[in-house]
């Protein structure tokens, strides 16, 4: 097995046009889309789409299946949002051309007055003049068994290409008519067959540099809209992961990782499920990992005429009080500028720009976009940034840590990892061993303070929280409780400060179909918690305890265990916010 780039050319006849989401200058309606550095692009799903279109029209003399051409170009799918994903990923295609300025004009006609429709006027901006021949160059990857199979979808790229008579937008109206099409194999990666030894070590730090934008995206706000969130959790790393191990393996996409994996892999699909990958966190290439302040954090002034405001935590307080005379400001309350002067105390920097991609549906028959189809993505730009991330390696038997450590970290370093989130990105990786974990004293004699890094399962969804608005004790001893079991009693909450949130929609169907629909109650990033451990037990074992979560995250508690296991217990297949994904990151002071 290796993995293919093509280099692909395509000529096209001005004019072009490939519209923007983006605003665009003022007076312009349909700028022309642009890179983050500027450069003009046609989208890579655009040219994805109309290739898919020109091989169903040709689909007979090419002697292809409809199981082919879902194999390479993917099948979208609404049911569970199980889309099944292609072998073949295309990048955008950038002009080798240099941009010219210009705009063109473009009306509707009022049939019944003979003249120009109110309103129906367009300015596009136009930067190819008529007849002038532009040259968009872009890559397309794939997998392949061997050299017959890699002339076989090379020879189908380059003739479906041919066939498609124009790309961009307006094409009705005589744009981007393509003129030639140059394809030339540029590399070939070959997939490791021998793993380097390495030594055995508890975890692993990663940084993560993901290759082109992505979308790992958030609970929707509409049904059309896609965005995403800046922190990578540590269930798409693993499962991109997953991914990229089927697919250099010949496997399907959505194949269990298991030991039976063909060496060099055998160990670490044996115990990939133990293995925890933690959430990446974004921060500038030059920075650390940056840590979630607690949601007992607040902001003051010390006068009137001072512009800057102090921060307090207030988690040892035992009842309100003012700071300066003044009443403490919660970030519910904060602006921009709260926000920006906490986070940089916690190695929180700017955060990544976003790009904003509206796609459509076509409908088949009509060759046009498909009514109610539109929708947009959200993407995240990772130009100058990293993520961080951990994999740890504490619950692989330790005869057996080497070699699961030395296959994971060959095919991180040498291969990368590919079909991150909704664009299916590559993601280059640095590996280094990890310092191990520590635990640190108490904040202060017999108090702990643990502030959740991601969110974490801990109180059932059941009716009685209702009534949590109202009566502050429902939540303290539902929270209370958790602590209890979860340290055997160690542990006992003196307060906290929480927030939670309801995760369900296809997260439910996915994972706990055929149930009735109970969305996931989650605690919320931040949440802050006072403990008191029990004197009368031993410090060793309190240790010991901190020191597993610290690790591997908070354990799920018995309720869960119940609630959404299956016969074989709980894990991923069952409930998405298991320790393995990075979820009940925990810091503890």
């Amino acid at each position: 097995m290796k993995e293919v780039t093509l280099s692909v050319i395509l000529t096209l006849k001005g004019p072009v046009i490939a519209g923007s989401s983006a605003a665009g200058a003022f007076g312009i309606d349909l700028p022309f889309a642009k890179t983050g550095s500027g450069e003009l692009y046609l989208p890579g799903t655009h040219v994805k789409g109309r290739l898919r279109e020109s091989i169903e029209a040709i689909q007979s003399a090419l002697e292809l299946s409809e199981d082919e051409i879902e194999e390479w170009l993917g099948q979208g799918s609404s049911e569970y949002n199980r889309p099944k994903r292609g072998r073949l990923i295309f990048e955008d295609f950038v002009t080798l051309t240099k941009d010219g300025k210009g705009i063109r004009t473009r009306i509707r006609m009022d049939p019944e007055r003979g003249a120009v429709r109110k309103g129906a006027y367009l300015v596009i901006e136009s930067p190819f003049k008529s007849g002038e021949m532009v040259e968009f160059k872009g890559r397309i990857r794939f997998f392949c068994e061997n050299d017959g199979e890699f002339s076989k979808i090379k020879t189908i790229i380059h003739k479906g290409l041919r066939w498609i008579p124009a790309l961009g937008g307006q094409r009705s109206a005589g744009f981007g008519c393509l003129t030639h099409v140059k394809l030339e194999k540029e590399s070939e990666t070959l997939i490791p067959e021998i793993v380097t030894p390495r030594t055995s070590c508890e975890a692993l730090n990663l940084k993560l540099f993901p290759k082109s934008p992505f979308c790992i995206a958030i609970p929707r706000k509409a049904e059309n809209l896609f965005e995403s969130d800046s922190v990578i959790s540590g269930g798409a790393i693993k499962g991109s992961i997953a991914n990229t191990l089927n697919r250099i393996l010949g496997k399907p996409l959505n194949e269990e990782i298991d030991d039976s994996l063909p060496p060099p892999w055998t160990e670490l699909g044996r115990y990939f499920s133990d293995i925890r990958f933690d959430h990446g966190f974004p921060s500038s290439e030059e920075g650390g990992r940056p840590t979630h302040y607690p949601l007992s954090t607040v902001r003051t002034q010390k006068d009137e005429e001072s512009d800057k405001a102090e921060t307090h935590d207030v988690i040892f307080w035992s009842g309100p009080r003012l700071i300066h005379g003044k009443a403490p400001v919660f970030s519910t309350d904060w602006k921009g500028k709260d926000f920006e002067a906490v986070e940089s105390e916690f190695r929180w920097g700017k955060r990544p720009n976003t790009i904003l991609r509206v796609r459509t549906a076509m409908d088949k028959d009509k060759r046009r976009s498909d009514e109610g189809k539109l929708f947009a993505y959200e993407m995240i730009n990772p130009e100058g940034f990293v993520w961080h991330t951990r994999a740890n390696l504490t619950k692989v038997p330790e005869k057996e840590r080497v070699n699961v450590r030395s296959q994971l970290e060959t095919l991180l370093t040498e291969f990368g990892i590919r079909y991150l989130g909704k664009t299916k990105a590559d993601v280059e990786v640095i590996v280094s061993p990890a310092e191990k974990q520590t635990v640190p004293d108490p904040a202060k004699e017999n108090l702990w303070v643990i502030t959740l890094q991601t969110p974490a399962l801990m109180t059932e969804p059941k009716t009685s929280l209702n009534e949590a608005l109202v009566n502050s004790e429902i939540l303290f001893k539902e929270y209370n409780a958790f602590w209890k079991e979860i340290s055997d009693n160690t542990l006992t909450l003196i307060r906290f400060f929480a927030e939670q949130k309801l995760m369900g929609g296809y997260l439910h169907y996915r994972f706990q179909s055929g149930r009735p629909y109970n969305p996931f109650l989650l605690t919320s990033e931040k949440s802050v918690f006072l403990l008191k451990s029990d004197e009368g037990k031993p410090w060793k074992e309190t240790k010991k305890l901190f020191k597993d979560w610290l690790s591997l995250g908070l354990p799920l508690p018995k309720w869960a265990l119940k609630k959404y296991g299956g016969e074989d217990g709980i894990s991923w297949k069952n409930c998405p916010f298991v320790r393995e994904n990075g979820f009940g990151e925990i810091t503890l002071g």
